[in-house]
């Protein structure tokens, strides 16, 4: 997206974060509700002057929990990871590989770390077989194919959508802060 001067996403506002901003805000509501503080750091690290920014660290605070995000766009590389950080375990979900891995220490002793990474292997290489199969019988799905099937669903059905309306508008609100913190860092004006 950054490398492409004609990109789409230049144009959001806040730019590209216009366009990845919105999974992000919508990820966050499934865990805290409301965001009651945003709060936005970005470099410019680039030689790509139509991209006001390409890293980006944001913090979304509720009552009780607080979201860090980071997002690069300043290489080549791709990876969507959610860490969550539990009172019980932390996952860590790769939504790329659609590979979750539970990563749990109560204790910094040896045993308990070394059960955990045998635990966490175990995981790893379950994802990766399941991965396979599924990309083999053609029955691979991205996130994007099962948000699409339980909005159909929801219209079929008459329920609840995976993402609410109420949620919906709480995602504008938030990437709406979001990108005025932006609008403000480089000195343009809001809309």
């Amino acid at each position: 997206i950054t490398s492409k001067q004609d990109h789409w996403a230049h144009k959001l506002p806040g730019g590209v974060i216009g366009e990845t901003g919105p999974h992000i805000v919508y990820m966050t509501l499934a865990f805290m509700s409301p965001i009651r503080e945003v709060n936005v750091m970005a470099k410019k690290l680039l030689d790509y002057p139509w991209s006001r920014f390409e890293d980006y660290r944001i913090d979304l605070a509720g009552d009780k929990a607080i979201s860090s995000t980071t997002l690069s766009y300043a290489s080549n590389q791709w990876a969507a990871r959610v860490d969550i950080i539990g009172s019980e375990a932390i996952l860590l979900v790769d939504l790329e590989a659609m590979s979750l891995v539970r990563y749990h220490r109560e204790k910094l002793r040896p045993v308990p770390i070394g059960v955990s990474v045998l635990r966490e292997c175990k995981d790893l290489l379950g994802s990766l077989f399941k991965g396979g199969a599924r990309y083999a019988t053609g029955s691979l799905r991205t996130t994007h194919d099962f948000i699409i099937d339980g909005f159909a669903d929801s219209i079929l059905k008459n329920i609840e959508p995976a993402v609410t309306a109420d949620e919906g508008r709480e995602s504008v609100r938030v990437l709406g802060i979001i990108a005025k913190q932006l609008d403000q860092m480089s000195g343009k004006k809001s809309a």
